[in-house]
């Protein structure tokens, strides 16, 4: 499993999963002071996808990241997660926008697997999504996490949650000591 320190990821494009950065079947990289900014996917994670393994993320900035597809995504502007384990702590996501489907800065998604995301000291701002879940967006029934001592401010969405959006299908989320403008759900 590879570590990246310092390292910057910028100005890239795909047509698949993980503008900037893919890591899929049981990776588990670790991010720590790395800037990924300014990627492009047409499916998820403009600007990273963890797709059915995992990754810890440290001191990251995630920035200026999209999904511009307009159909057979799932979204996840800076971050898609899809049935893996992810931990982000002491890391900036913001900026960042998806017009497939649900969340803005992250989107923590499973199916026929399950996902967790634990989130800690950490700043979501002025992320955009078209549909769910400016800031996060939480579903799939056995997707899980825990949001502590962090900040979730401005960011927005078409239909629901600006902030933070978990499903109804199940997932267990717990939120404790942030800053969540208009609350969350």
């Amino acid at each position: 499993n590879p570590n990246l320190n310092n390292v910057t990821i910028t100005n890239n494009t795909t047509s698949n999963s993980g503008g900037g950065i893919y890591c899929g079947d049981n990776s588990g990289p670790t991010f720590t002071n790395c800037i990924i900014k300014d990627n492009t996917t047409a499916l998820q994670g403009g600007g990273i996808a963890i797709l059915w393994g995992s990754a810890n993320l440290k001191g990251c900035r995630i920035i200026n990241n999209t999904v511009i597809g307009t159909s057979g995504g799932d979204g996840g502007g800076g971050i898609s997660v899809f049935n893996s384990n992810v931990q982000i702590d002491s890391s900036i996501v913001a900026h960042n926008s998806e017009s497939q489907n649900d969340g803005g800065g992250l989107l923590v998604r499973s199916s026929g697997g399950s996902s967790s995301i634990t989130i800690t000291n950490s700043v979501f701002y002025s992320n955009t999504s078209v549909d769910e879940g400016g800031a996060i967006n939480i579903d799939g029934g056995n997707s899980s996490g825990s949001i502590v001592n962090t900040i979730c401010w401005n960011n927005s969405a078409g239909s629901n949650w600006n902030e933070i959006n978990v499903g109804n299908s199940g997932e267990n989320v717990d939120v404790s000591y942030c800053d969540i403008e208009g609350g969350y759900y």
